[in-house]
């Protein structure tokens, strides 16, 4: 039977928002909600706010207003509901398209990752000059242990993804972390390994696709997305007293072999198709080539696409001993730097101008760029934009010089000697106008600080 829907008394806050005509914005999350307002509120109006029993903390900042529920309601519903009444045609607000829905989605879900994402940048930074300077050496156990700690967010990153995820869709979360954590699950990588050959396993006679799931973003998505809809049907027809054996039981059976059978396949296919198309283009046109790898190289690594260029990569480096496209990918990197400092230079929340700064770090030092691209590139849509544009830009260049690269190697500055050839000079311009470009279209294109959900 399906759960009645309870209803809220919605008046006292519109009341205190000034009215339903006075409301230009709104987003809920799980555990906050974003007010726009068209008059910025009165101490009254706040202080009306702050006097019902829903709220724990209101803060009032211009007309930006950011309420924090307490752990007394269940926002979930709540903040559904409200958001719904307050943009019910409501001429002021502007109903978000379907990407722009998608990306607020998926930012929810990176967000609590975001402070690990810059620790470990900046500590595999860190670690990539110890080596360089030959402070520490990268055969040590203490290297080893220090990468692992560094290392350890990226490449479980499918299972936070997934716990967080599980939040996002509303469902059991450690069941989420789990779906997606057998993927990774040593059986599955040995099946990977034993079945290098072909790549091919099989689920009873059913061809499974193999694929490297680690440091993964989209698997992990469509994985729980697909347990949401799993989940809610058997809670549908498994009695209460037996959903807590029977719930976790058939969805590890159902979702796990599905992701495997459905999604492998996904992004090998793509990554194969992806692999061809920059074969065509680079016999084509190098300079639309460097434009399309140096613009596009974040949104490949995003969805897990890059794996698939990577063995052009290793063979051009083992026939011939130098490549063409890790430079124009290293153009990207320096793109989304850029982004980092138009971001640090405009900025004016001090949470907003720490996360600029540590990513900025972990990209020149370590050429790691998840935390800016997850950490604010992305919530914030403009700086990724940016990114991207400066990246095809220096790709560009990069492309038109036939710039090439000795070693497969990250875009940064302690991995230049990886592009130690007699096109160096030019790799530098392109990296320079990657760099400078995305910074200066950054600070043009200005960016909403409000997005990351920081308020000082």
């Amino acid at each position: 039977m399906a759960k009645k829907k309870t209803k809220f008394d919605f008046d006292p806050v519109i009341s205190a928002l000034g009215g339903r005509d006075n409301v230009m914005s709104v987003s809920a999350t799980t555990d906050l909600m974003k007010i726009t307002t068209k008059i910025k509120l009165t101490d009254e109006q706040v202080a009306a706010l702050r006097a019902i029993p829903v709220w724990d903390d209101v803060s009032l900042k211009g007309p930006d207003l950011k309420l924090v529920p307490n752990d007394d309601i269940e926002f979930d519903d709540y903040g559904s509901q409200l958001t719904q009444t307050l943009t019910r045609n409501n001429a002021n607000i502007k109903t978000k398209n379907v990407v722009g829905r998608v990306l607020d989605f998926v930012s929810q879900i990176f967000i609590p990752i975001i402070p690990m994402f810059a620790g470990s940048g900046i500590l595999r930074g860190l670690l990539v000059l110890s080596t360089e300077l030959h402070w520490l050496s990268a055969n040590s156990s203490t290297y080893h242990i220090l990468y692992a700690a560094s290392n350890a967010v990226f490449y479980f990153l499918p299972i936070l993804l997934a716990f967080s995820a599980g939040r996002a869709f509303k469902v059991d979360q450690i069941s989420s972390a789990v779906i997606v954590a057998a993927l990774m699950e040593p059986n599955i990588v040995n099946l990977l390994h034993h079945g290098a050959t072909t790549g091919i396993a099989h689920f009873f006679t059913i061809p499974v696709v193999l694929q490297q799931y680690s440091s993964t973003v989209i698997p992990a998505f469509l994985a729980i997305w697909l347990y949401s809809y799993v989940e809610k049907g058997l809670k549908r027809i498994i009695t209460p007293n037996l959903q807590v054996i029977f719930v976790p039981l058939l969805a590890l059976v159902v979702v796990v072999p599905l992701v495997l059978i459905v999604v492998g396949p996904i992004g090998i296919y793509l990554g194969q198709g992806l692999a061809a198309v920059m074969a065509w283009l680079v016999k084509a046109n190098s300079t639309i080539t460097g434009a399309v790898i140096g613009g596009l190289w974040p949104v490949f690594v995003i969805f897990g696409l890059h794996w698939s260029i990577l063995p052009i990569i290793w063979q051009n480096l083992a026939s011939a001993g130098h490549d063409f496209i890790i430079p124009m990918a290293a153009t990207s990197n320096f793109g989304i730097a850029g982004a980092a400092m138009g971001v640090l230079i405009r900025a004016r929340m001090a949470k907003t101008r720490s996360l600029a700064s540590s990513g900025l770090i972990s990209l020149l030092v370590a050429g790691i760029g998840e935390p800016t691209i997850w950490g604010f590139a992305i919530p914030m849509r403009r700086p990724f934009i940016a990114a991207c544009l400066g990246g095809a830009t220096g790709g560009a260049v990069i492309g038109f010089f036939h710039v090439d690269g000795v070693a497969a190697v990250f875009g940064a500055l302690t991995t230049l000697p990886g592009f130690a050839t007699p096109t160096f000079i030019w790799y530098i311009v392109g990296i320079s106008v990657a760099f400078i470009v995305s910074t200066l279209l950054t600070v043009i294109f200005g960016f909403d600080e409000t997005e990351l959900g920081v308020n000082k």
